[in-house]
């Protein structure tokens, strides 16, 4: 389901009336499962369950714990989710959670390198060669632009500045590309297999048009993953606020600590 609130809401009253028992259990990547379940009747018996695209891929499952959701609960849905194979996770709520915390800057950035005229080919061999297993603009299409679009505008309004996203961007979506489901994103999605094929008109859809020049990879892999205090005040000089070092990492640096003993 989408990122609305109220559609979630109306969802979780539609749910109690017809199966006063059930736990409800929201696929939001974004949205607090606590605002969701404000509108229920048994706030303890809602909770988040927060998938990964493709679902059928990626192990991880990350389990959401608002403060009114009771323990018996979260055993149930942690229960669940060893039996249908994923690596569980629980996290404490609030908005995107632990999971898109850290990636909406890493896929924010992508955009916004896309936006300077970088060929989204390029983007992604950076990343999976950085380590991941799909890049940034795969994920989109599997995630779904048109859901990235809506997470991005609710951590926007949650965290400010530092999480703006690249202007212009929800044209993608008001272009009626939503990724794979609607076989029209950054790639083609035909039913041919083989290796993808970037969809060379979505640059049509940006400043810079067709014409596009990358930066090395090591920059783009830099400016969508780094957590190093010197370089990030280098690209905060040059690219504005997003980014700006984390205090912690600020007085990690100052006081040569470390995340882990």
């Amino acid at each position: 389901m989408f990122e609305d609130l109220k559609v979630k809401q109306q969802t979780v009253r539609d749910v109690e009336r017809e199966a006063p028992k059930a736990i409800f259990a929201s696929n939001t990547s974004s949205l607090p499962i606590g605002k969701i379940a404000e509108a229920a009747q048994r706030p303890e018996k809602v909770v988040g369950m927060h998938f990964f695209s493709p679902v059928n891929k990626m192990p991880l499952l990350e389990i959401i714990r608002a403060p009114k959701t009771d323990a018996q609960t979260v055993a149930t849905v942690v229960a669940l989710g060893k039996k249908i194979g994923k690596t569980v996770i629980v996290v404490n709520d609030g908005v995107g959670f632990y999971t898109s915390r850290i990636l909406a800057p890493y896929v924010n950035e992508a955009a916004f390198i896309f936006n300077d005229g970088a060929a989204v080919e390029d983007i992604d061999k950076a990343l999976v060669d950085f380590g991941f297993p799909v890049g940034p603009m795969q994920l989109l299409d599997e995630v779904g632009i048109d859901v990235g679009g809506k997470v991005a505008h609710i951590m926007h309004d949650a965290f400010g500045a530092r999480l703006a996203p690249p202007p212009g961007f929800e044209k993608l979506a008001e272009s009626g590309r939503q990724g794979r489901k609607s076989k029209k994103g950054f790639y083609l999605y035909t039913e041919e297999k083989g290796p993808k094929v970037v969809d060379k008109t979505v640059y049509d859809i940006t400043l810079q048009g067709q014409k596009r020049s990358s930066p090395p990879s090591s920059e783009i892999a830099e400016r969508c993953v780094l957590q190093i205090v010197e370089k990030l005040r280098r690209y905060q000089d040059r690219f504005g606020a997003r980014f700006a070092p984390a205090p912690k990492l600020v007085a990690l640096a100052q006081s040569g600590g470390k995340f882990h003993k």
